[in-house]
């Protein structure tokens, strides 16, 4: 005696699956960003105050979080046009754009490494707030 399964698919949610991850990603990579942006601060050496203000992040295709910054001592000021990366590139980007940036990020002679820090340092703590939103 044979026994015959119909195993009919009558409902196709592969678009909605494939939309709710796209969205736990976002979700995720903004969530990492900020936290990023936050630790960078907190390393960033401190003259003036533009570079601490000026750091930012951006979600891939989305304008940065700091849209425009200004020194805590002095005048100087500084902004953020358009957007970084492309939009659903699942990347986010953590920076500057004070020309000095790079030059502190890289000196040695001061709390260097805020940048690279910032992620290095915290990689199992972004691995768990993607977890978590992916499990959403």
């Amino acid at each position: 005696m044979a026994t015959t399964l119909d195993f009919t698919i009558s409902v196709d949610n592969t678009d909605k699956i494939l939309k709710d991850l796209e969205e736990a990603c976002e979700r995720a990579l903004e969530i990492c960003g900020g936290k990023a942006e936050t630790y960078a601060k907190k390393n960033c050496p401190v003259d003036t105050g533009l570079l601490k203000n000026s750091i930012t992040h951006a979600v891939g295709g989305h304008t940065t979080s700091v849209q425009t910054y200004k020194a805590d001592r002095g005048d100087k000021t500084g902004s953020y046009s358009g957007t970084l990366g492309k939009e659903g590139d699942h990347t986010v980007y953590i920076g500057s754009n004070v020309e000095y940036a790079e030059k502190n990020e890289l000196n040695h002679k001061t709390k260097s490494g805020f940048l690279r820090s910032a992620i290095e340092n915290h990689r199992e703590e972004y691995k768990n707030v993607i977890q978590s939103e992916l499990k959403k």
